[in-house]
């Protein structure tokens, strides 16, 4: 979340944000512009990945 750039399109307004939720608490208006997708991670074969303490194949 780049809240600076949400911070613009709401102008004369100090933002609360919750950083656990990813929500702006004072200004619903600005939850729509807050992007929950991201792109899939890039997978190597072969390469080991730490999982908790385990090691694990992908």
């Amino acid at each position: 979340m780049n809240t600076p750039s949400i911070a613009r399109r709401i102008p004369i307004t100090t933002l609360e944000r919750d950083a656990a939720t990813l929500k702006f608490l004072n200004q619903t208006d600005a939850n729509q512009y807050v992007l929950r997708t991201y792109r899939k991670g890039l997978k190597v074969k072969g390469l080991l990945v730490g999982d908790a303490g385990l090691r694990k194949k992908m």
